[in-house]
């Protein structure tokens, strides 16, 4: 079972006007079992390095978390593994900073009753170093999970977004913003929303940090975006009812707009504004529950990256990979196809860094 990293470059100029679509440049293999993060699981530094989180690892039967560093051509340079001391699922944040180092969160899920998940937050050197670890969980009071972190650049605070659930005491589920100082992990200040939510996305805007949630409530489901100040207080916050699966894989743009992508039953990708008024969408003209969507991005132009997958007749769930411009209007698209029908490439994650873009693939689905 294997992780594929596929990077495509248009730096010269020559190039960005004779070629439209992305060339490979190099490719890397990871034997895994599944990815469950929803966030990014490949970051790169400024040097080019190329950082890959993958998750339940062929090493051990507990499963665990594995970062590895790869050079400019794709040679790797070291790996960390990290095993849980339970065997459950694994949710979790991943962000690498100017210098390179890691930091990656941990939540284990052994999904026991008597047993409660802790987001646990590590950093890493750019050697590979593990230089600190801790642990953000309430301790016995539900399970608490961070799901999405970013570096302020002007504190130097990474702050991260994740919740904590208990389903007998109604006051312990709450959605949490925290800032952490990254010299020693510890919390600088930390602002809980009450009631069940689910992180979905965060971005630091200029001047507020702006966050993506869906909202539990008992008459339907709805999508939250709250802006909050870089001390931790709320500032404005809109909600809006959605159906289906249309919010779980999304961006936020640096505009405050926000980029959906279906994740089942369609490989439509649709931008709202940051009320949730809808500016464009775009739908693959063939519809099929095996369409989806799982990754989604923008560069500095506005144009979104999407990749996932979708059926193709006399073939098989093809990773494809698109690029819409501004106006929804679709510039290009690549169909990855593999000959082996087994392998169910969904292409789970795109990176996007200096005209640089890399797309991440499921792993393949076992033979019974």
């Amino acid at each position: 079972m294997k992780l594929l990293l596929i990077i495509g470059c248009s730096l010269l100029n020559i190039v960005a006007y004779t070629q439209n679509q992305p060339v490979p440049l190099w490719q890397a293999i990871e034997f895994i079992k599944t990815v469950n993060i929803k966030g990014p699981t490949i970051c790169p530094d400024k040097y080019g390095n190329t950082y890959m989180l993958t998750n339940q690892t062929n090493s051990s039967p507990f499963g665990g978390i594995r970062l590895v560093k790869y050079d400019t051509l794709g040679n790797i340079l070291w790996k960390q593994t990290s095993q849980p001391g339970i065997i459950g699922l694994f949710y979790g944040s991943f962000t690498v900073d100017s210098l390179g180092n890691s930091f990656v969160s941990l939540c284990y899920d052994g999904g026991l009753p008597d047993y409660d998940a802790d987001a646990v937050m590590i950093k890493y050197a750019s050697d590979g170093t593990k230089l600190w670890e801790v642990n953000y969980g309430l301790e016995n009071i539900g399970d608490s999970y961070v799901y999405f972190s970013e570096l302020d650049s002007a504190s130097g605070n990474l702050i991260t977004l994740g919740m904590n659930l208990h389903e007998s005491v109604p006051d312990e589920n709450f959605l949490f913003v925290q800032s952490i100082d990254t010299s020693d992990g510890s919390a600088v200040w930390k602002t809980k929303m009450p009631g069940v939510f689910r992180p979905q996305n965060m971005r630091i805007q200029t001047d507020h940090i702006q966050i993506l949630a869906t909202h539990y409530l008992p008459n339907g489901k709805y999508y939250m975006n709250s802006l909050l100040g870089f001390d931790g207080s709320l500032l404005v916050q809109y909600e809006k009812p959605y159906f289906g699966y249309e919010v779980d894989f999304n961006h936020i743009s640096k505009t405050g707009d926000v980029i959906f992508g279906n994740r089942a039953f369609g490989y439509t990708v649709t931008r709202v504004d940051i009320k949730g008024d809808t500016l464009w969408r775009y739908e693959y003209p063939s519809s099929s529950e095996k369409n989806w969507v799982r990754g989604i991005l923008e560069d500095d132009s506005m144009n979104v990256y999407a990749t996932g997958a979708v059926e193709i007749p006399g073939l098989s769930t093809e990773m494809t990979t698109s690029r819409i411009n501004s106006f929804g209007g679709l510039d290009w698209q690549n169909i990855f196809h593999s000959s082996d029908l087994n392998f169910g490439d969904s292409g789970n994650d795109i990176s996007l860094w200096s005209n640089v873009y890399s797309g991440v693939s499921d792993p393949p689905i076992p033979e019974l």
